[in-house]
């Protein structure tokens, strides 16, 4: 996950999990579409590889970093 560039930007999809690729203001509609879709697939990412109980815990969870941060709430 953290070895691909996310296109036209600086960042890693990990780069959404550590909070430093930033959620774009809602003004720059083409920054935040790409923010969402790197979020989406990232969080997918993750609620796919986990254990069902897992899953439940952490797919209410309308962020990949949010998911993230309760995955190291739990297991860390």
């Amino acid at each position: 996950m953290g070895l691909l560039k996310i296109p036209g930007t600086k960042y890693r999809p990990w780069h959404i999990l550590t909070g430093n690729y930033p959620k774009p203001n809602d003004d720059d509609e083409d920054g935040l579409q790409m923010w969402e879709d790197t979020n989406s697939i990232v969080r997918l990412t993750m609620i796919n590889n986990c254990e069902p109980e897992v899953r439940a815990r952490i797919g209410s969870f309308p962020t990949a970093k949010e998911a993230y941060i309760e995955l190291k709430k739990a297991y860390i």
